[in-house]
């Protein structure tokens, strides 16, 4: 695992790659410099790193979207069989595809999230009314303006810009009692 100085204590990465091919994405250049490919790959050895650090707060897969539709649901199902046995953390989900978590169970301990990059994914956020699992929502790099939408569904926001001088403009447009803006 990865110890990490944001929101959350560690960045949890039993899948590392992705499909979705955004032209922002800075877990491809991370993954890529390592391993040269971005293609999805689960890593059954890091499942046990979670049991090996105290309570604290874990984002899992910061470098992958977990609920992608091309990631396999053994692997998704061996990533919350971890959280059920480790209630004591506090799993935090972030994800593009937002339907998929109606496929599964989550313990209390995961917090789901949305990835809401503007407010034309919104319906992203709609589909996120239905769970009943604590909810999140993550607007970066942000790519738009927020104002006036409604982020009361969600326990806390992240809100963060692109590297770049005025890429930034965007951040307080995003609204809510606990927002965690970024400053890049």
């Amino acid at each position: 695992m990865i110890r990490a100085k944001s929101f959350y204590k560690w960045a949890w990465d039993p899948i590392e790659g992705c499909l979705h091919n955004c032209w922002y994405c800075y877990a491809r250049k991370e993954v890529t410099r390592n391993k040269g490919n971005f293609e999805p790959q689960f890593f059954e050895d890091r499942l046990m790193e979670p049991f090996e650090v105290d309570p604290s707060s874990i984002f899992v897969n910061h470098l992958a979207d977990v609920m992608g539709n091309w990631v396999p649901k053994e692997w998704i199902d061996r990533i919350i069989d971890v959280c059920v046995l480790l209630p004591e953390h506090t799993f935090l989900w972030m994800t593009k595809n937002p339907l998929r978590y109606y496929d599964f169970q989550f313990p209390d301990n995961c917090v789901l999230g949305v990835t809401l990059e503007s407010p034309l994914v919104w319906n992203r956020s709609e589909l996120m009314c239905g769970l009943k699992n604590r909810k999140m929502a993550s607007c970066e790099p942000l790519l738009g303006s927020f104002k006036g939408y409604d982020f009361s569904q969600y326990e806390y926001v992240v809100a963060g810009g692109i590297l770049g001088k005025g890429r930034s403009k965007y951040l307080s447009s995003v609204k809510h009692d606990h927002v965690h803006k970024k400053k890049r």
